[in-house]
């Protein structure tokens, strides 16, 4: 019996309202006031959003949580108390990296109004929520014609305060078991892009224009690197997913958001997924520590 899917709308519902119920305890005093490497939230806080966390991975469609009787499924629990049985749903992934994060990080965004109250959208409602949760804007003003930079206290802050431990209590498992059923295979997917631009010289100081107008004609040097490397890998990853993340990596090519974003990853890997991260280590590294590294595109044919 197919049971309710997460859909990836309601994915991003839900991480607005785990922003949200933080930002509510936020606002009744229960977090400290912010420094210059942000608010340190309270046991509480971060217990809230590890606890609202448990609804984003979606359930097995293949499993009703509502009748079986297997002793060994159904034993994850969602913040609302139902049973559910994880799995890893690149589709989902990719939603969230199509639109959260290709929306808010995109080089030409115009969308951060710092200092102000934000429009009544879904692109900027969580910028304007990690600000009042963390004290911290996420993007740093342009210099030299820089259209976008991510702010670095803000990626240490996320690191620090809202990752859990591996062996933190979640979803009636601990966080690594989620990682392991939920997130591996398409966080896999995501980084090994990063890796593998990295490895070869890829990651650039990309043509945003270029870059978007081949995406959009599915040919020119841009597309076809991403093509070979997903055709590369399909046989242990979804071709879509490996071509999308590789898009989201040459984009953050774009910007000087990359070395960021690049030990964001690394670290979160490092500490969850440690055998994959020991085998890219050295990519990691080298896009973290990217500049204004030269794109060598494939040729069009």
């Amino acid at each position: 019996m197919r049971t309710h899917h997460h859909h990836p709308l309601a994915s991003s519902l839900s991480a607005l309202g785990i922003l949200g119920a933080s930002a509510a305890l936020v606002g009744v005093g229960v977090a400290s006031v912010p420094g210059a490497e942000g608010r340190a939230l309270p046991p509480l806080v971060k217990a809230s959003l590890w606890k609202y966390a448990c609804d984003l991975p979606s359930a097995d469609w293949n499993v009703d949580c509502t009748t079986n009787t297997d002793p060994t499924k159904c034993t994850w629990t969602r913040s609302g108390g139902e049973s559910y049985e994880p799995v890893d749903d690149t589709q989902m992934a990719r939603a969230v990296q199509s639109g959260f994060f290709w929306t808010m990080l995109s080089p030409t965004n115009d969308a951060f109004k710092l200092g102000t109250y934000p429009e009544d959208s879904d692109e900027d409602m969580p910028t304007f929520l990690f600000r009042l949760v963390s004290g911290l804007d996420l993007s740093l003003p342009p210099v030299d014609g820089s259209p976008y930079r991510l702010n670095p206290a803000a990626i240490a802050w996320g690191e620090r305060e809202l990752l859990p431990l591996p062996s933190e209590p979640m979803c009636g498992h601990t966080a690594q078991e989620i990682y392991d059923r939920a997130f591996k295979h398409s966080t896999r997917t995501f980084a090994l892009a990063l890796a593998h631009l990295a490895k070869t010289g890829n990651l650039a100081k990309v043509d945003l224009a270029r870059l978007d107008k081949e995406r959009g004609s599915r040919r020119g040097g841009y597309w076809n690197t991403c093509r070979a490397f997903s055709g590369a890998n399909k046989k242990t990853y979804s071709e879509g997913a490996l071509a999308d993340s590789c898009f989201f990596w040459l984009r953050r090519g774009a910007s000087s958001s990359l070395p960021e974003l690049a030990s964001f990853t690394a670290h979160f890997l490092a500490k969850y997924d440690p055998d994959f991260y020991a085998t890219h280590a050295k990519s990691f590294a080298r896009a973290a520590a990217s500049t204004t590294p030269t794109f060598k595109a494939k040729p069009t044919k």
